[in-house]
């Protein structure tokens, strides 16, 4: 399995010789956010630049790799720990 790379670190993987590094990076781009395993939110970041003062027109997204997903089951977990503790506090304390 090949590891997970950002956007950032992919495009210099991009063989300029067979495409630019500009549509190497959209074309990675709208796989990575069109695919299967993709969760896309509908969080807009805001950059530093002034002229994204209301957020970008992309929207934050991530892809849940083995380890997305195994993070996310330990937070089911935890979650599920600390509602069991809290059944188990006396009331008066509640």
């Amino acid at each position: 399995m090949v590891k997970y790379q950002l956007l950032d670190t992919f495009k210099y993987s991009i063989d300029e010789s067979v495409i630019s590094r500009t549509d190497g990076v959209e074309a990675e781009y709208q796989r990575r956010i069109n695919g299967y395993s993709t969760v896309v939110t509908r969080m807009y970041p805001k950059l530093f630049k002034s002229e994204e003062k209301n957020g970008t027109k992309d929207p934050l997204f991530f892809v849940e790799t083995l380890d997305v997903n195994g993070l996310i089951s330990q937070i089911y977990r935890k979650s599920a720990e600390i509602t069991n503790l809290n059944n188990d506090i006396p009331g008066v304390a509640k």
